[in-house]
């Protein structure tokens, strides 16, 4: 009776141990923690670690804007780049917006290896204005990675917009 006891206290010692670590809350990383400092080809212009919600289901966001650098391989191709990471109250309201944003718009659903992970990401192009934008749904997170070519522009360079606009998702992976 004594072992039995023991093991039965044991497990409940195990059982509150598992427990107590489950309930720390889920594994959401923050979008202040998200949206990064830096992206390869670019400088920090500005950056807002908590923006009201402005979407269905979302509790706040955080973004950032970038400017290229001289000589940088953007310079002569994009006018800025912007990171908007947003936070939703679950994955399907995450999930709506996605579906939304991608909805009715040409896009290329690209699966690559982001610093290490696969993921699977939108990449929509628009070439009447020449905004290139990357999509990419991480639980309840949805970062949008944008960019616009230069304003003087009458040609775009698609893949460069579109390249630029992926690196800001990549960026917010280091």
């Amino acid at each position: 009776m004594k072992k039995l006891t023991i093991g039965l206290i044991s497990l409940l010692l195990l059982a509150l141990a598992i427990g107590a670590v489950g309930c720390t809350g889920d594994d959401t990383r923050m979008p202040e923690d998200v949206v990064p400092l830096s992206v390869a080809g670019f400088i920090l212009e500005s950056r807002d670690d908590y923006i009201l919600p402005q979407l269905e289901g979302e509790e706040y966001s955080a973004a950032a804007s970038f400017l290229p650098l001289v000589n940088s391989e953007f310079a002569d191709t994009v006018e800025f780049l912007f990171i908007g990471v947003h936070l939703f109250d679950d994955d399907v309201s995450a999930e709506v917006v996605v579906v939304m944003l991608t909805q009715g718009k040409t896009h290329a659903t690209m699966e690559g290896n982001i610093e290490g992970n696969n993921v699977r990401y939108f990449v929509i192009y628009d070439g009447d204005s020449g905004e290139a934008v990357a999509i990419e749904q991480q639980g309840r997170l949805v970062i949008v990675s944008t960019t616009m070519p230069p304003f003087e522009a009458l040609i775009f360079d698609r893949d460069a917009l579109c390249d630029a606009a992926v690196r800001g998702l990549e960026a917010t992976r280091l």
